[in-house]
């Protein structure tokens, strides 16, 4: 009797294990429908994971926000993560910030309190970094608003403000601070000594 039990379940197990045929309609939906669909897939996988979508929806890494991050200081020790897009190679291969355009300050001379109270004078000459040319016309209208903020500024300094590579370092990010706030709207990319004599 559990021989014949056996053979019964046996039996229909095999029967469910025989191949349902499918219509003719399921092989179209899954010809016409499916198909198209898997491909396309494919292909959109394709072109995001080899970036060319982006630049296709002309999508990509925002390099004006990228250099600013790095000019304030935000970006940290994040350097070496810089999308090549916002790079541009020299003729010798090697990658960097695209150059900006620079505007030059005429020389300022500031006297300041020395050591003991003894004057000494500072000849300060400076061009100021920016990365359009509508940037460089504003600098040139505010030319003498620039300049009263760094003559104010650097009669302010002392000899011994201005010591050591730190010293330089902060006196740049200051006079960058001081352009930004006598233009505002322009974005000041960088702070270029061109001379700086000290005479005591």
């Amino acid at each position: 009797m559990a021989e014949d039990d056996l053979e019964q379940d046996l039996e229909a197990v095999a029967d469910a294990a025989e191949p349902v045929e499918t219509s003719g309609a399921g092989k179209k939906l899954l010809l016409f429908v499916l198909m198209p669909l898997l491909v396309l897939g494919g292909i959109a996988a394709g072109l995001h994971f080899t970036g060319t979508l982006d630049k296709i929806l002309r999508k990509g890494p925002d390099c004006a926000a990228i250099l600013r991050a790095i000019e304030s200081g935000e970006a940290g020790e994040d350097l070496g993560n810089i999308p090549p897009e916002c790079l541009v190679a020299d003729e010798d291969g090697v990658t960097a910030l695209p150059p900006g355009l620079f505007f030059s300050v005429p020389n300022i001379i500031v006297n300041f309190s020395g050591e003991g109270g003894r004057p000494s004078f500072l000849k300060l000459s400076v061009q100021i970094e920016v990365g359009s040319n509508a940037e460089k016309a504003k600098l040139e209208e505010a030319l003498p608003r620039i300049v009263d903020h760094f003559q104010t500024y650097l009669r302010e300094l002392r000899l011994e403000d201005m010591q050591g590579s730190a010293g330089l370092y902060r006196m740049r990010i200051e006079l960058k601070s001081r352009v930004s706030s006598a233009v505002p709207g322009v974005e000041v990319r960088d702070i270029l000594f061109q001379e700086i004599l000290i005479q005591q």
